[in-house]
């Protein structure tokens, strides 16, 4: 009852303060929405054949097909990006990941309670709440979905802690390009009940190769955290939120690729997530 409330209430302030957008003007927002409560292991499959989508789940599949597409012209370190960094995203499927969690600020127990009443019963956004939920590691699954024709359309990523065998995150990855800002950027899209949230995440090189992968922009159609609602047919709701986001993979002194994940709510840190990526043999 409480996580049907607080949904309702979330959906109430994305239709009454977000702004009414027709995807036709900006077709990066029109990514995967759920019309029922549940999204888990089972969406993708869903998904797939509403659309006529095949499933491809090669266990050498990335989530992206040329990680270079990413990477806008302008850079100029463009050409110093490290080539495992590309490698973890071109062939995703390939690598495993250790997870730790630390949250900060005092606004991290209201986030906390908000992830508790409502991510667990949606199967989505279930983000760690403490260090010890991902200590038995994290499984990671690489599905592509094809058109008949064969182009890749999205790339489902689904991560779950192995301890308690919970989704943690459910989310469709694709590359765009934003033609009112003139970026290149990697979407990841999460589906929810009725919407879902949209990420956009620019590639931006750095001096020592590891690249970073930044949703700070300030205005509609740059990188940034949307919270997105189904309106009427070829309309959606659409709040930015104050969430950034830096995700910096880089190689450590020994050679191990790692990343870190930070959270910031109106420019406050709120949380940060380290992990420690290596190649398997299989993609699991």
């Amino acid at each position: 009852m409480i996580s049907s409330i607080v949904r309702a209430a979330i959906n109430l302030i994305v239709i009454l303060l977000g702004r009414r957008v027709a995807l036709h003007d900006r077709p990066w927002l029109d990514g995967p929405m759920s019309e029922q409560e549940i999204i888990g292991d089972e969406y993708y499959a869903r998904f797939a054949a509403e659309h006529g989508y095949a499933i491809n789940q090669d266990p050498s599949i990335g989530l992206v097909d040329d990680f270079a597409e990413m990477i806008n012209p302008a850079d100029p370190n463009a050409a110093l990006a490290s080539a495992r960094v590309a490698d973890f995203y071109e062939h995703t499927a390939r690598f495993k990941m250790d997870i730790w969690t630390q949250w900060f600020s005092i606004m991290a127990p209201m986030a906390k309670l908000l992830i508790r009443l409502v991510s667990p019963q949606q199967h989505q956004l279930n983000i760690p709440l403490d260090a010890l939920a991902t200590s038995h590691g994290m499984a990671s699954q690489i599905i592509r979905l094809t058109s008949p024709d064969g182009k890749t359309k999205l790339t489902c990523w689904q991560r779950k802690a192995l301890k308690n065998n919970q989704i943690v995150f459910a989310g469709f990855y694709s590359h765009v390009y934003i033609a009112e800002t003139d970026k290149h950027c990697l979407r990841a899209t999460f589906p929810l009940p009725g919407g879902n949230v949209t990420v956009l995440l620019e590639a931006v090189v750095q001096a020592d190769g590891s690249v970073k992968m930044l949703s700070n922009g300030s205005r509609m159609g740059e990188s940034g955290y949307y919270r997105v609602r189904k309106s009427k047919s070829g309309f959606v709701k659409v709040l930015r939120l104050p969430v950034h986001e830096v995700i910096h993979v880089f190689e450590d002194a020994y050679g191990i690729l790692r990343t870190d994940h930070v959270f910031t709510y109106f420019g406050i840190k709120l949380l940060h997530l380290h992990y420690k990526i290596t190649e398997s043999v299989v993609g699991h």
